[in-house]
Parts: C-alpha cells; sequence; structure tokens
C-alpha cells in the first residue's frame, strides 16, 4: 500500500555528518544524502546501495534505511516534509526508478554548497545541525526535486513498502520505554513471532531484540549526555536492571556507560541523533 504522510509535526533540517552511522530506522520527512567525500554505504528496504563523492540519492517518507561507514566520508542530511516540493511527491507516489544515485551537477553543487554552510569545523561523529525556515527549505526542495526527476529513469509503477515490517517499527518506537516482548509485536502486527524475526533479518540485519536494545541504548545515550543518572538513564528506557543495561550498552558502544558520560564531558558526541519519529 502507499503510506499517506501527515506533515505536521514533520521538521526541516539539514544537517552535515561526519562518519555517519545509525540503526534501520524510518521517519515521516523526505530525506536526501548527498556525499561530498568519501564513501557512505546505505542499507535501504534491505538492499544496499554504495554512494561515493559527489553522488546524491533520495529516501522516501517511511522507507527503512540504515547508514554505515565502514570508510570515512562526509555528507549532508536534508530533511523535509515532501509536499514542500509538491510536483516531485507526485512524482514519486506514481512512479519508481531502479537507480535512485544520480551524480550532482556542478551547477547544482554550487548552489547547494551555497546554501548550505560549510561543514569544516566538524569533528568524527559530530552533526553540525542547520535548521532552516520554509521558504529555505522549499529553494532546496526544488532544486533536487528537479534534479532527480529529470535525470533518472522513470517506470509509472507506485513504489510498495513492506506493511508489517514498518508498523513493526513504528510500535517498537512508541513502547521503548515499556516492557516490549517478540510476541507482544507480532501479535499486534498480525503475523507469527518467526514471520517477524524473518521480516527484521530481511530489511534491518538484526532481529527484533537486537533493534529494541539498540534504539533504547541511543536513547539512554541522549539521557546521559542530558546529565541524568545511570539509573535514571536505565529505569527512563525499559532497562529491567542495571546489570542489564551496562552489558547492553557496552555491547553497542563498546563503553560503559560511566566511559560514555566521561568521554561525552568532553565533546559532544551523540551516538545517533535521528531517531524514529512519530
Amino acid at each position: 500500500m502507499k503510506y499517506e504522510v501527515n506533515i505536521k509535526h514533520v521538521r526541516r533540517e539539514a544537517a552535515w555528518w561526519r562518519d555517519v552511522a545509525c540503526v534501520m530506522h524510518i521517519h515521516r520527512e523526505l530525506e536526501i544524502v548527498y556525499v561530498t567525500e568519501g564513501v557512505l554505504d546505505i542499507s535501504l528496504s534491505g538492499k544496499t546501495i554504495r554512494l561515493t563523492a559527489g553522488t546524491m540519492l533520495y529516501i522516501e517518507p517511511l522507507e527503512p534505511h540504515s547508514f554505515i561507514s565502514k570508510e570515512s566520508n562526509m555528507c549532508c542530511i536534508i530533511e523535509y516534509p515532501p509536499t514542500l516540493y509538491q510536483d516531485f511527491w507526485t512524482h514519486l507516489q506514481q512512479n519508481t526508478t531502479e537507480n535512485r544515485i544520480i551524480e550532482v551537477s556542478d551547477a547544482v553543487r554550487a548552489y547547494l554548497h551555497y546554501l548550505l554552510p560549510s561543514p569544516s569545523v566538524l569533528r568524527s561523529d559530530r552533526a553540525e545541525r542547520l535548521e532552516r525556515n520554509e521558504n529555505y527549505m522549499r529553494i532546496i526542495a526544488h532544486v533536487i526535486g528537479y534534479e532527480f526527476m529529470t535525470r533518472c529513469i522513470w517506470t509509472h509503477q507506485p513504489h510498495m513498502f513492506d506493511d508489517t515490517f514498518i508498523e513493526a517499527l513504528i510500535y517498537i518506537s512508541n513502547n521503548l520505554k515499556n516492557k516490549l516482548s517478540l510476541t507482544a509485536i507480532a501479535q499486534h502486527v498480525g503475523v507469527t513471532p518467526e514471520t517477524l524475526c524473518r521480516k527484521f533479518a530481511q530489511f534491518s540485519s538484526m532481529s527484533p531484540n537486537e533493534y529494541i536494545n539498540y534504539m533504547r541504548v541511543c536513547l539512554a545515550a541522549d539521557d546521559l549526555r542530558d546529565g541524568m543518572t545511570i539509573a535514571e538513564a536505565a529505569m527512563n528506557n525499559g532497562f529491567g536492571s542495571i546489570s542489564n543495561f551496562n552489558r547492553s550498552f557496552k555491547k553497542v558502544t563498546s563503553m560503559t556507560p560511566t566511559e560514555y558520560r566521561r568521554n561525552t564531558s568532553e565533546q559532544s558526541n551523540s551516538l545517533w541523533n535521528g531517531m524514529v519519529r512519530f
């Protein structure tokens, strides 16, 4: 089915990233990824796509994706309501393309670098977030949307999402602070636990429990950065015990919560600033 996108509270943002990495997620925004240096791998609905310097691709609203930085890179990630450029959004709803990667033309590259401030001060794993007003983002949306519409080869065929996987992600994101079980998630989306596990393996290369723990650790890491104690961060994000929290945190970050707090007191370093937003 084609999802209707409610654009209320959908954000408009441009962020420069150095060596970006995040778990499989979805959100309501249309997302543009523009790589300026190095190589970035993107898992998109279960398929891996490689972006090299000077290339760009789009990610549709509610399309499962993750970022993997096996090599150093610099990229700009732009998110905005799909209706900001209605012609491109209507085009995406009615057409599909086998290759959504485009080489950014010299003219568009110069224009984007003029519109988007320089990322020269970035440190590794740090995002410089650039909130923009609607008129500013509308210009960017039109420039990029027109580029994709005129340079990709399109086929008239609406893109199909995997409803079960998306509904599971939404349910998980809304219940991360509560007790979650594989059985409860499967029942909510109307499949067996075995089918749900196969869906996660297909689209995220993770089990449901691994995904839940990763998401909870990301939230807990932000709580630690905001000044919560380790016990408060653990209890606030659905971990039943401090020992379980410490074990999960170190598995995800290769650091204990104590080590993470000490490191982040010295630099602004967020595990991931792109949590699922619903």
